[in-house]
This record gives C-alpha cells, structure tokens and sequence, in this order.
C-alpha cells in the first residue's frame, strides 16, 4: 500500500516539475523572443529596420520554434510564421508602417501563447 502511494506521489511531482519546467522555459524564450521584436519594432517606427537585421530575427524564430515545439506545438505558431513572412516582404519593400504593425501583434503574441500554458481554471475548462 505504501509503495503504491509512493509510486504515485512521485509521480506526480514528475508531472509538476515537467509542467513548471515547460511554463519556465516557454516564458523565458518568449520573452527573449519578445525583446528582440521590441527593438525591430523601435527601428521600424523610425524607418531604420534592414532586411539583414529582419532576416536575423526570422532565423532566430525559427530557431527558436523548433527548440520550443518539443514542449509544445501550438496554433499560434502557425500565425507568428504568418505574420513573419507578410513582415519580411513589408521590410523589404521599405514599407515600414504595416511591417510595424505586424511586429506589434506579434509582440503581443509572445505574451499571450506563454500565458495559455499557465493552469487556471480558463484554461483548463
């Protein structure tokens, strides 16, 4: 009987330390994620964004896409992929106001896919 309690305990403390290594690991790499748009965004704004700097971001997102999809693969990605490459043309035709708007969602969206991790009652019901 006890090994059976203890068989299950440790099991459940298995799950938890993965499900916080998960919420830890996708924050962080979010929000480094995050950081990088942040300043893409900035030069956008100020019409100093190259096509170089952008395609360093992009592979830093696929990059990234691929490390985090182990932990989970989520829909959102499919529209950061999206957004990513409607910005990429923006940047390249120097039309700098729409590929700021496009880094500004996807800014947004580095706070909302980690967040959807978190088990609150929304997201669990």
């Amino acid at each position: 009987m006890i090994k059976q309690f203890l068989a299950t305990l440790f099991i459940m403390l298995v799950l938890i330390a993965a499900g916080l290594t998960e919420i830890f690991v996708m924050q962080n790499n979010f929000g480094q994620f995050g950081d990088r748009l942040s300043e893409c965004y900035e030069k956008a704004v100020s019409e100093t964004l190259t096509e170089k700097e952008f395609d360093e971001l992009d592979k830093y997102w696929i990059n990234l896409r691929e490390n985090i999809e182990f932990f989970i693969n989520h829909q959102d990605f499919t529209e950061v992929d999206l957004r990513m490459a409607e910005c990429k043309v923006y940047v390249a035709e120097k039309n700098f106001q729409s590929a700021a708007v496009q880094i500004g969602v996807i800014v947004e969206m580095t706070k909302h896919i980690p967040h959807t991790l978190l088990p609150t009652p929304e997201h669990i019901l």
